[in-house]
């Protein structure tokens, strides 16, 4: 079976088969690649005249060009975009609270299930562990919305979904598609 110039396929192959080259961005002479520099032209990199570049999709995931109207998304055919971590600020987290636990009785429980906050410690002799918890079971008490603070730190999380890698090439020796 004949490829088309400039054909992408993705491979499970840790080499490029004679006439198709890895997709890795590299730069090719146009003089020494006239046919595949007339259909690929510089829209992925290098300067047009001299040399041009192979798509870069090392590490990507290509998407179609073009105007999606239910997304509003719309895309120039050799665009890049996306990120492969993502730190989210507290605009973007949705509302949402954080319950706490406190009673109305004095402190005189170590921490553990069953126990909340207390509303207040008991004396405790030097040296020892300060009792914050009463047992599970007296008086809740509602605090100021205030006394809860933000949550969470400006690092960035992964943001990929579950991928498996492997190698995209470009057929760089093959039929010229002709335009209908």
């Amino acid at each position: 079976m004949d490829s088309y110039l400039g054909e992408i396929k993705l491979w499970a192959l840790d080499f490029a088969p004679e006439g198709w080259h890895l997709c890795d961005g590299t730069l090719l002479p146009v003089a020494q690649n006239q046919a595949l520099f007339s259909l690929l032209g510089a829209y992925y990199g290098g300067d047009g005249r001299t040399n041009f570049a192979l798509p870069d999709l090392r590490g990507r995931v290509p998407v179609a060009a073009g105007h999606n109207s239910q997304t509003g998304a719309n895309l120039h055919f050799g665009d890049k975009g996306g990120t492969e971590t993502a730190t989210l600020t507290q605009a973007q987290t949705p509302p949402h609270s954080h319950a706490v636990n406190v009673c109305s009785d004095n402190g005189n429980q170590p921490g553990g299930l069953n126990r909340h906050i207390a509303a207040a410690v008991t004396s405790t002799p030097p040296g020892n562990a300060i009792n914050l918890y009463a047992a599970a079971g007296g008086a809740t008490v509602t605090l100021d919305p205030a006394t809860v603070g933000t949550a969470g730190g400006a690092t960035a999380h992964e943001n990929m979904q579950p991928y498996l890698a492997l190698n995209y090439y470009i057929c760089t020796a093959g039929l010229y598609p002709m335009r209908p």
